[in-house]
């Protein structure tokens, strides 16, 4: 690891897990609109708090956004959740599309390996996404997983320190 990443400034403040999350979600209308997406950000704690780099927060959200959008069938829904477990900030982004298989999960997450699949319209993805999710969490002290079952979609969790 290393090279571009290690050069970004790393500027901590306390944000707002769900206006940063909704205003990523603003960003995706069209998009999500374009496939008859419905993204729910479903997060009930109005006040739930993370200190944490705005930038790097703001890119891990929307690449599992983008992600879940690429990956859902047609018509289908992302769910956006956040909640506090233990002082941390779980949050978790849930597609219903196409899911991933058991022997590429491990694969997903190592920058050296560009992963690219298709999306359900033929979406062409970089492949490094999910390789700076993985540091820009783990930069933060957290840890980033997926739950995936091949053909019933996919939930991408990554945890925070809690302010």
């Amino acid at each position: 690891a290393g090279g571009q990443l290690d050069r970004v400034a790393f500027d901590r403040e306390i944000l707002n897990v769900k206006e940063e999350t909704e205003g990523v979600v603003r960003r995706f209308t069209e998009v999500a609109q374009a496939k008859g997406i419905t993204v729910d950000v479903l997060i009930d704690d109005d006040s739930l708090s993370i200190f944490a780099d705005r930038d790097m927060i703001r890119a891990i959200i929307r690449n599992l956004l983008s992600n879940a959008i690429k990956f859902s069938r047609v018509n289908g829904r992302v769910e956006i959740r956040a909640r506090a477990i233990n002082r941390l900030v779980e949050i978790s982004v849930q597609d219903f599309g196409t899911g991933i298989r058991k022997e590429d999960m491990e694969r997903l997450f190592n920058p050296s390996e560009t992963f690219t699949t298709y999306g359900t319209s033929g979406e062409k993805g970089t492949g490094l996404g999910l390789g700076i999710c993985k540091d820009f969490v783990e930069k933060h002290g957290g840890r980033i997983w997926v739950e995936s079952e091949y053909g019933a979609g996919s939930k991408f969790i990554f945890t925070l320190k809690e302010f």
